[in-house]
C-alpha cells in the first residue's frame, strides 16, 4: 500500500487515537483475518525475529507523521528515558514533557508459509505474552524504584 494509505490506516488504530487523547474509544472487536493479511504479518514477524529495530523505527516515523502534524508531539525510537537505563521501543512525548512508552512485541502463531517460512513454536499464546509483559513491567518497576 502507498504511504498515505498506510498512515491513514495507522491513524485509525485505537492506541493512536488514545495517544491523541480520544476518550471515546469503544471496546475493540475481532474478526477473521484474511489469509493474505495473516501471511503478510508472518513475513513481518519473521523479519522482527532477526531484529526489530528497523520495524520499530518505521512505526515511530509513521506515528511521528501522524501525531506531530497537528499536536506538536515528538516520537522517537532511539530515546533513552531521563535519568535511567531504559530505552523503550518508541517514546511519544506530548507538549509539556508527558511521555508514553510503547513496547512492541512481534509474536507468531508459528504457522508456516509453504516454501517461505518454516513452522515454529507458537509465541502468541497467553502464557508467552504474560511472561513478556511481566518482564517488561518489572524492568520499569526496577528502573523507577517502585
Amino acid at each position: 500500500m502507498g504511504r498515505a494509505t498506510g498512515l491513514e490506516a495507522i491513524s485509525k488504530l485505537p492506541f493512536v487515537r488514545a495517544l491523541e487523547g480520544d476518550n471515546n474509544l469503544k471496546r475493540p472487536t475481532t474478526r477473521q483475518t484474511e489469509s493474505e493479511t495473516a501471511d503478510e504479518y508472518r513475513r513481518i514477524q519473521n523479519i522482527a525475529a532477526k531484529g526489530d529495530k528497523r520495524l520499530n523505527k518505521a512505526i515511530a516515523l509513521a506515528l511521528g507523521d501522524i501525531l506531530s502534524a497537528d499536536s506538536g508531539y515528538s516520537v522517537s525510537s532511539k530515546l533513552k528515558l531521563e535519568d535511567g537505563r531504559l530505552k523503550p521501543d518508541i517514546v511519544v512525548t506530548r507538549p509539556g514533557s508527558d511521555q508514553t512508552c510503547l513496547e512492541l512485541t512481534w509474536r507468531t502463531t508459528g504457522t508456516a508459509i509453504d516454501g517461505e517460512i518454516a513452522k515454529r513454536q507458537n509465541t502468541l499464546s497467553v502464557g508467552h505474552i504474560q511472561k513478556y509483559l511481566l518482564d517488561k513491567i518489572m524492568q520499569y518497576v526496577n528502573e523507577f524504584g517502585l
